[in-house]
């Protein structure tokens, strides 16, 4: 189907769920819109309520490993039964839509069969990561959320959102809908190595929250102790809570305060939930390709799909912090419509080597162009048309970390190449 419409209501959205019987209506919601951290915050709440007991709708994009990836149920891949059978009944609404000007786009028809598949699995609670936008992204079909959350907002999708902070602010809050509850990101990081709110988007999220009169909350990261850097986890204490998260990055500490508070505001409404739910949930939330790490041949490779420069920065941020004094080189590839430029000159000087590759897509940047704008920021930079080539050079050479970056479509080949799937 196509990707993308020329009208941006959600008018297809409703048409679609309305041939549906309107599936939305008979779930609840934590909606999470943003820029960078929705999937790792979406993640952290799911595991955290399945933990819990509770029957969990989790929709995320783009995937990694497989299709099915988009839509979990308890954490697990939806089952392909269940799967082919709710395409076909979109299929079916969709077939009568395609004769009016109706017509749904991809990510539409993606999202109707999800939401099936969560009232037929009868889910309590689903957990919705927004796509692009915020009040023309199509999750925005669903009645208002018990908690919404608004992670990082940054510069991305600017020819569809808007080129300044505050335009890509409005856009997401537009998802803020009376009778939730408003949970962002934080607006200082207390001395750790992420970039908080922007001031711009923090306007813009308080007015919001204040025109509509519903409560928001900012985690304060002053209420972070006792953090510690461990092989495989970070942990700290916030509030009165021992975590521990499998992901690497300040910018992480952030975002587990973000879903601790959406957790906390869940149980004040009723939701059944303990802080032992929270801790082991927590423990246990995995994202592939998200600064993943994987052990091949004795290196260090480190998955992230990462595409903006916000991403760049917390990636740059991690790797200093976990490997000081190491060898760190990286394969990267980037698309056409992102600010490449940026990410590369935040990345770029804590790279010894870097290798650019396609990212796989017709949208791919060329990797000679991509070599040749890094050159400024570090010397030796090439370009390969082959990633298994480029994999094999790093692998070979002294490097002791081997970043993978810049694009999903990147991050699936290599993930694949290196796992055997």
């Amino acid at each position: 189907r196509r990707k993308y419409a020329k009208s941006s209501s959600l008018e297809r959205m409703d048409a679609l769920l309305n041939v549906l019987g309107h599936p939305q209506d008979k779930l609840r919601f934590v909606h999470i819109v943003g820029t960078n951290g929705k999937g790792s915050t979406a993640h952290m709440i799911s595991r955290c309520l399945s933990a819990a007991g509770h029957t969990v709708g989790l929709f995320t994009s783009p995937f990694v490993v497989e299709f099915t990836e988009r839509i979990q149920i308890n954490n697990q891949f939806v089952g392909h039964d269940l799967f082919i059978d709710c395409v076909n009944e979109v299929r079916a609404a969709t077939d009568i839509l395609d004769e009016s000007d109706l017509s749904p786009t991809f990510f539409e028809t993606v999202l109707a069969v999800a939401l099936l598949c969560f009232k037929k699995s009868g889910c309590g609670i689903v957990v919705l990561e927004a796509g692009i936008g915020g009040k023309h992204d199509s999750t925005n079909i669903i009645p208002a959320p018990l908690v919404i959350v608004i992670t990082s907002i940054s510069l991305d999708h600017t020819e569809m959102l808007g080129n300044t902070i505050s335009k890509i602010a409005c856009e997401k809050c537009g998802a803020i809908k009376p009778g939730s509850t408003a949970v962002s990101f934080p607006e200082s990081n207390g001395g750790f190595d992420f970039i908080p709110q922007p001031n711009d988007a923090v306007e813009e999220i308080k007015k919001t929250c204040q025109s509509l009169g519903i409560p928001l909350i900012f985690p304060s990261i002053s209420d972070v102790s006792n953090t510690h850097y461990d092989e495989n986890v970070i942990g700290f204490k916030y509030k009165d809570l021992n975590i521990e998260i499998p992901f690497y990055g300040d910018h992480q500490i952030a975002n587990a305060c973000v879903a601790v508070e959406a957790l906390l505001i869940l149980k004040e409404k009723g939701i059944g939930i303990t802080d032992y739910d929270i801790k082991s949930g927590m423990r246990s939330a995995f994202v592939p390709g998200r600064m993943e790490t994987i052990i091949y041949n004795e290196k260090a490779i480190i998955l992230d799909g990462g595409h903006n420069p916000g991403c760049m920065y917390a990636l740059k941020a991690m790797v200093e912090k976990m490997y000081p004094e190491k060898t760190i080189c990286a394969v990267l590839g980037f698309m056409k419509d992102k600010d490449y430029t940026s990410s590369i000159k935040i990345i770029a000087p804590a790279l010894s080597k870097i290798i650019f590759v396609p990212a796989d897509s017709e949208r791919g940047e060329q990797p000679t162009v991509l070599a040749e704008a890094a050159r400024s920021s570090c010397a030796n930079s090439s370009a390969v048309h082959s990633v298994t080539d480029a994999l094999n050079d790093l692998i070979a050479s002294n490097a002791d970390v081997i970043l993978v970056a810049g694009s999903f479509y990147l991050i699936s080949n290599v993930r694949k190449i290196l796992t055997k799937q």
